[in-house]
Formats: C-alpha cells, structure tokens, sequence
C-alpha cells in the first residue's frame, strides 16, 4: 500500500463504511421498533439481523483505541447483539422443578424425502422422543413410518399429500384425542395440523405449523405478507386454548421476527431456555440429496419447540446433530408437564 493511500484509506474510507455500517443497522434497529414488518423487504431485513449485529462485534475492539467515537456508534449494536445472543452461549441452569411428568418432543422438516428414508427412521429411533411433528411429509415417508415404527408410536396421525410441502403428521407415545389437518389451498396454504393428546391423564394441544415462506417456492415475488397472517392466525387459536399447548415448527422465521417476538409473548421457545448454541438448523447440506444448487453452510434457526409457560418447563434442549438427508435439523426436547395444569 503506497504512503498516499493509506492516510486516505484510515482517515475517510474506513470511517465513512463503519457510519454507513452503524447508522444502516441502527436504522434496522429503530424501524422495527416503529414500522414492524409493514413491508416485505423489512421482514427479510429482520431475518437477518444476526448478521448484520455481529461485525460490530469485531469492530468494536477494533475501533475503540483507534477511533473512540466511531467505537461509540456500533456499541449500540454490540449491545443488541449481547443483549439477544449471549445467553444463547451461556450454560443454562434451571430452577427447582415442580412434581409433573417429563415429556419429551421433537419437529422435523423431512424436505420430501421419497427414496432414502432409512437415515431418517434413523434419526427418529436415535431420538426417540414421546411427540414428533413431522413436516413436508412425503407419501412414502409416512408409508415407511406406518410401516417401521408403528410398535414405537402406536398412535400416529399422518396427512400425506402427493404435492409432499404439505404432508405434515404427528407421532405420539400417547392417545390422540383429537386431530385436525387445515385443508390443501394452494399457493399458499395453511399447514397446520392440530391435535389433542392424552398425557397420563392430562390433556395437551399440540399444533404441529410449517408456515408459508418468505420467498414462496410457487413462483411468486417475495412476499411475507401470508407468513405472518397464519402466524397471527395460529397464536390467536394458541391464546385461546384452556389446556398446555405445545406448537412444534418450522416456522420460517428467525428469533429477530415479529412474529417470534408475538409468540414468545405468551409462550416459550424450549431451546432458549434449556439450550446452548445458536441453535442453527437450516440448511443442512451435509447428504446430496439435501443439497439444492448451491452449497450453503447451517446459518439461520427456523425450527422451533414453544410451549405455555404456565404448564411446562424447558429441562433441556438441542438442534440433533443428524439430520437423516433432510435440509432442515430437528429440535429436541426435554419438558416437565407439572400437575395439575389444566
């Protein structure tokens, strides 16, 4: 580097990226606040607000002894960043549990898998959780589970559909009281699945949710528009439950959404409060036949385990490590239904 170039470079170009850097996420930052998510592209800014948080983490080190007050316009960002993920990396400890009966429940996205299903009954055997809600659930995914797995989970409720995005379906360790599949409306339909479980005697609704997509895979522009009216939808029936609800998801959000912040509201998110990490689930490339064109390392949580706070506590929570071939990891976890929650 020249000497003429470099006293430019350190005493205007850096400085004028860090401004635009700080005072673009700044701007982020306050409009979620103000606007909400009014407009698609602010939805989609949100979903990436953890990337745009972190260089503040490198700069403000860097930034400090050099440069103070620059320093001083990302530390609001470092803040925000600290503030929403360092607990995620911190051990949890969890409180004294109440007497209650342990639980525990997984999500998968199964990515329409029709041909190589032994990894993911795989999977299922290895975490052999008492709840499972399964989407994108191909025929012969749910043909393979009648087939293989039905000693394990003598109460299964599967809705397959040959357009697989919408298969979804619930096992169970535990009757099924009640269940309901949302009907096929395509292009963007509802897929939620509603069920009502007997645990020792205590019932328990579990919404089995794959909302719709940021960016529709049915040939339309962006649009996030019906992503958050079903999760609007979905937490308006939550609220209104007389019983534990558990939702299990891939809700295509991330924990920078409105929509999470309007759930975590009222519900839990289990790998939050009993997990470590980040948490990250999708997309996972790791088998060819999850791979979709270019590769992507895992970079964004859109799986999730909620639940009514008042009924259950998180005991522990992790992102499986496997993810059988789908592009998605499932999220498990342990919970304590307390007694005598109605």
């Amino acid at each position: 580097m020249s000497n003429r170039l470099r006293p430019f470079l350190f005493r205007l170009v850096i400085p004028v990226i860090v401004i635009a850097y700080g005072l673009f996420t700044l701007g982020i930052l306050v409009l979620r606040e103000w606007v909400g998510e009014a407009l698609t592209p602010l939805g989609m800014g949100y979903s990436r607000l953890d990337w745009f948080l972190f260089p503040s983490l490198i700069l403000f080190p860097l930034l400090l002894p050099w440069r103070p007050r620059l320093a001083l316009l990302v530390a609001p960002l470092v803040a925000a960043w600290s503030i929403h993920y360092l607990p995620l990396l911190l051990p949890k400890s969890i409180a004294s549990l109440s007497a209650g009966q342990d639980v525990t429940v997984m999500t998968y996205n199964m990515h329409v898998e029709r041909v190589i299903l032994d990894p993911m009954l795989a999977v299922l055997r290895a975490a052999d959780a008492d709840i499972v809600a399964l989407q994108e659930l191909s025929i012969e995914a749910g043909a393979a589970i009648e087939a293989d797995l039905a000693m394990r989970y003598p109460y299964r409720a599967i809705h397959t559909l040959e357009w697989a995005y919408h298969g979804r379906g619930l096992l169970s360790k535990y009757p099924i009281l009640e269940d309901r599949a949302w009907p096929d409306v395509q292009p963007i339909t509802m897929r939620l699945q509603r069920s009502v479980l007997d645990v020792d005697g205590q019932r328990v609704v579990v919404y089995n949710f794959h909302s719709a997509p940021q960016i529709p895979i049915f040939g339309q522009p962006p649009d996030i528009g019906p992503r958050n009216q079903q999760h609007a939808e979905l937490l308006t029936m939550m609220r209104a439950e007389i019983d534990p609800v558990l939702m299990l998801c891939d809700c295509n959000i991330t924990d920078q959404n409105i929509a999470y912040r309007d759930l975590t509201a009222d519900f839990d998110d289990a790998f939050r409060q009993a997990g470590q990490g980040l948490g990250l689930t999708n997309p996972d490339t790791v088998y060819p036949q999850a791979q979709e064109g270019l590769w992507l390392p895992l970079y964004q949580r859109i799986d999730f385990i909620f639940y009514s706070r008042f009924a259950f506590t998180a005991i522990e929570s992790r992102v499986w490590p496997d993810s059988g071939g789908s592009d998605h990891r499932p999220v498990w976890a342990r919970l304590r239904l307390h007694a005598g929650d109605s």
